[in-house]
Formats: C-alpha cells, sequence, structure tokens
C-alpha cells in the first residue's frame, strides 16, 4: 500500500540516532521485498549511509528491484565500501541485474 511504502520512505531517510541504524536499515530491506521501483533514488543515497549495515541493506534490496538506474552506484561501491562484506553484496545485487 501507498502510505506504507510513504512510511518505510521516510523511516530511511530519517538519519534517527548514529548508533542505532535498525530502523533505516529494515526500511531498506523491506523496500526491496515491495517490489516498488519509486524507492530506488532513495535507495541509491542510502548507499551513502554512514552506517555499513544500512549501505548492506539498500545493496541488497537494489538488488532485488534490478533497476538500472542502481548500476553505477553498486558498481562505485564494490570499489569504494571500506567493509568488503558490503563491496562482496553490491557485486551480488550486480549479478542478479545481469551484470
Amino acid at each position: 500500500d501507498l502510505r506504507g511504502t510513504e512510511r518505510l520512505l521516510s523511516s530511511l531517510e530519517d538519519p534517527g540516532s548514529p548508533e542505532d541504524p535498525r530502523e533505516r536499515q529494515w526500511a531498506a530491506l523491506a523496500l526491496g521485498f515491495c517490489g516498488d521501483t519509486r524507492a530506488v533514488p532513495r535507495l541509491i543515497r542510502a548507499l551513502e549511509d554512514p552506517h555499513y549495515l544500512v549501505r548492506h541493506k539498500a545493496a541488497m534490496a537494489l538488488g532485488s528491484l534490478r533497476d538500472a538506474r542502481a548500476i553505477g552506484p553498486l558498481f562505485r561501491m564494490t570499489q569504494e565500501d571500506p567493509y568488503w562484506y558490503n563491496a562482496a553484496c553490491a557485486r551480488e545485487a550486480l549479478s542478479r541485474m545481469g551484470r
């Protein structure tokens, strides 16, 4: 439903507590499950989140959505994210997109 998607998008944008990123990370993951490509621009921005778990879940969500707009940002994540697991997740997301 549109209201639920809007709440998730809002949660993803809310910085909340930098020490507790759970709301942002689960919002990112849920948006991937929803299949709504309107979330792609915000998920791409979430690839730059200061918390590594938010970036990880955003990459997973973008891999699920398989939207071509995410290819460049995910590729950059494979090269630049300081956490090897996030880079691996971005590679997996690109693989799901046939890249």
